[in-house]
């Protein structure tokens, strides 16, 4: 796989799950799009698969989930493992087969939707919640 199709694969993921995280993250629709420069209706669009997310549109929108993992000790935590295993994970191989029979490409052992949107929102929700229900039960834990 070369340097631009990984970096469509993650773009296809943020754009994927980008109302997802957006919500975790406590942002509306409007203050992602105030955010980054973009309207409440763009943001709606890239939900949605309505438009493509261009790679610009990627770094800005993964720069404000950044900025909030560093500045919020509150969110930061969950968001930043959300993105890990949403986003960041798994890892892409370095021998990955450029074959796309089944309108999916393989990443390691997870198959990804050559639509951002043709995922499952309920699998998507259901590990985010495992991670806030774990973060919330260590806490618990160490007091």
């Amino acid at each position: 796989m070369n340097e631009v199709d990984e970096r469509l694969v993650y773009v296809n993921r943020l754009q994927g799950n980008l109302s997802t995280i957006r919500k975790m993250a406590g942002w509306s629709a409007e203050a992602l799009g105030q955010k980054i420069g973009l309207s409440k209706q763009s943001i709606s669009k890239l939900e949605t698969g309505k438009s493509l997310m261009t790679i610009a549109q990627y770094i800005a929108i993964r720069t404000m989930f950044d900025f909030e993992i560093q500045n919020n000790p509150e969110t930061g935590p969950v968001l930043a493992q959300v993105l890990k295993m949403l986003i960041d994970d798994p890892a892409l191989p370095d021998d990955q087969d450029d074959s796309n029979e089944d309108n999916t490409s393989s990443v390691g052992t997870t198959a990804i939707p050559a639509s951002p949107l043709a995922g499952s929102t309920a699998s998507t929700i259901a590990g985010a919640a495992a991670i806030l229900g774990s973060m919330w039960m260590s806490g618990i834990f160490k007091k």
